[in-house]
């Protein structure tokens, strides 16, 4: 992990740990980033990552936008450690085009911001809704620490349904 390495982060999801959008979330990133699978996004102020954290570490984000499928494992440590521990969400509502690194997506406008924990709970395939809630009085680092490699609901009710099946 030198300088002579060729790390770059990864638009759409890194080739290692990575996780497809579940049935779901159907509709990607752009539908898990919806609050209950319709109407507005979060804002990208919440969340927000600085110009100075994405100048020090966009060699080790990986940035996501609306129109990706896949994302990196989220993992208990998402928005404490840079590296390895999740996708950020690169969002500008004028533009769709992937870009290929943090730095450039900074250069050109757009907003760097986490997921949200319901948005992490919806690309798990969590229900939606009152469906399934944390308290609204937990810490955020506590919401990320319990959404933190998560096993996909979709994934585990397939395999439990193959199981059955027998």
């Amino acid at each position: 992990e030198g300088a002579e390495a060729e790390a770059r982060p990864n638009v759409g999801g890194a080739a290692d740990a990575t996780a497809a959008v579940g049935p779901a979330s159907a509709g990607g990133v752009d539908d898990a980033a919806r609050p209950d699978g319709g109407g507005e996004r979060a804002p990208a102020a919440r969340g927000a990552i600085s110009a100075k954290f994405v100048a020090k570490y966009a060699i080790v984000l990986d940035v996501v936008g609306l129109n990706s499928t896949h994302s990196s494992c989220f993992t208990k440590n998402y928005a404490r450690f840079a590296k390895g521990t999740g996708s950020v969400l690169a969002t500008f509502a004028a533009r769709e085009e992937q870009l290929e690194t943090a730095d450039q997506a900074e250069r050109a406008g757009w907003a760097l911001r986490y997921f949200s924990p319901r948005e992490i709970a919806n690309l798990h395939g969590f229900p939606r809704g009152d469906g399934f809630r944390l308290p609204a009085d937990m810490a955020l680092r506590k919401q990320y620490n319990l959404l933190g490699n998560s096993l996909s609901v979709d994934v585990v009710a397939e395999l439990v349904r193959h199981l059955y099946a027998r």
